[in-house]
């Protein structure tokens, strides 16, 4: 049964190791493997796979062999964390940012995915930096009660203080004393056994990025933080994937308001013609009356001409013609009586075409408040591309930073070279 002791770089992961190791050593459980690099990890799983017991091995990378036997079920897995701008100000601090090669911003993509990869696994106890450095007792009960190893509080208490900080610096002052005894690791001495290296503890306090890494440093590790969890919120799409959404949300309320506007504009057309239709009609109604009242008087005034070259029927009939006179007038009262009643109705039909040019009005605004609507979508859309052309800047940036460095890393090599001959 393997114990992968895994963790983020300088986070205490071989201070996890240690006690893993001491559990089951101490009780005849297994043995410890010394450190090997990641191309190695195959043939190491290879040569040990078939022996009894437990085997504590110490892996930063969660390599394919690795990971296949805790999928397979031969694995129990321990990995510590801590705080990213921690683990890069202690990088610093061991001039590893510039041995490695990589970027800040490498360093935090490397940290974020390495955590979210470990933390998919069954069978895992994750413990965090501060835990460890305040609560080693308790973590040392959990490290034994995952690995189904039995334990007293008492006995926890003295591995704690074992593998204290303290102790664990006595130990590299001790240990580098005898250098026959140490291993070489990418040109650091380290102890096969424990897997201390010359100056493995710097500074432990928390928050200890405030004081060892600049302002810009700082920012820079948290824009790289943003931008991971940007990746990994974007998945497989691509930039221009989002952008094409977003365009067709755009078109889509595009045709929306243009229907809205082509059904609002329908529905008042067709009322507007339904009412002028009405009022024509009345109109036309009115006219033939005016036109009978017409036709009227032009023969009231033949029969007056046809009169005056008969005085004596003129005088005969004259209250004949009188009469008729008073039935015109009569007449002509109640068609100035029905004029004044279309006339009314005329002001009402005003007032219903008022209130449906106010009705227009209220839905022209609603249409207005839905094209500032649009803008404001657009305007977002605008934000988000600026967002991600800003982004994709600082990233462009970062890798001409990381080429720098890889230049200059170069530079440091041959002018080492330079010096050793």
């Amino acid at each position: 049964m393997w114990i992968f002791a895994g963790g983020m770089q300088r986070s205490a992961s071989t201070l996890q190791y240690q006690v893993a190791a001491h559990l089951v050593e101490s009780r005849g459980l297994g043995k410890r493997l010394p450190w090997a690099e990641v191309e190695d990890h195959e043939a190491v799983i290879n040569e040990h796979k078939d022996e009894p017991g437990y085997l504590v091995f110490k892996t930063h990378v969660l390599t394919e062999s690795v990971r296949d036997q805790i999928v397979a079920g031969n694995a129990r897995c321990l990995y510590s964390h801590r705080d990213i701008r921690d683990v890069i100000s202690s990088l610093k601090a061991k001039n590893w940012l510039e041995i490695d090669g990589k970027s800040i911003t490498d360093w935090v993509l490397e940290l974020k995915n390495q955590y979210r990869t470990w933390q998919e696994l069954p069978g895992l106890l994750s413990l965090s930096y501060p835990q460890l450095l305040f609560d080693l007792s308790g973590c040392v009960q959990a490290i034994a009660r995952h690995l189904g190893i039995e334990i007293t509080l008492a006995e926890a208490d003295q591995i704690a203080e074992l593998y204290s900080v303290d102790s664990q610096r006595e130990k590299v002052r001790s240990q580098f004393g005898e250098p026959d005894k140490m291993r070489s690791v990418k040109g650091f001495k380290i102890d096969p056994e424990s897997l201390l290296h010359e100056n493995h503890i710097t500074n432990p306090n928390i928050g200890r990025y405030k004081a060892d890494l600049t302002r810009c440093e700082i920012e820079l590790i948290n824009v790289a933080s943003q931008l991971y969890e940007f990746k990994s919120w974007l998945g497989d799409k691509t930039i221009k994937d989002v952008s094409d959404q977003i365009t067709h949300l755009t078109e889509s309320n595009k045709q929306l308001n243009f229907k809205l506007d082509s059904l609002l504009g329908a529905e008042l057309d067709a009322l507007l013609e339904s009412k002028l239709k009405d009022l024509s009609a009345k109109n036309d109604d009115i006219l033939k009356q005016v036109q009978g009242i017409t036709v009227q008087q032009d023969a009231a005034l033949t029969n007056s001409e046809g009169l005056q070259g008969l005085v004596e029927e003129l005088t005969a009939q004259y209250e004949l013609v009188l009469h008729r006179n008073n039935e015109l007038h009569k007449q002509i009262n109640e068609l100035v009586s029905q004029l004044n009643s279309a006339f009314s109705n005329e002001n009402e039909l005003r007032r219903q075409i008022e209130e449906i040019t106010r009705k227009h009005d209220s839905v022209s605004a609603h249409s207005n408040q839905l094209h500032d609507q649009k803008k404001d979508l657009e305007g977002r859309v605008r934000s988000l591309q600026e967002q991600v052309q800003g982004l994709q800047d600082q990233l462009h940036g970062l890798e001409n930073l990381r080429h720098e460095n890889n230049i200059l890393k170069v530079l440091l090599k041959e002018r080492t070279k330079g010096h050793l001959s």
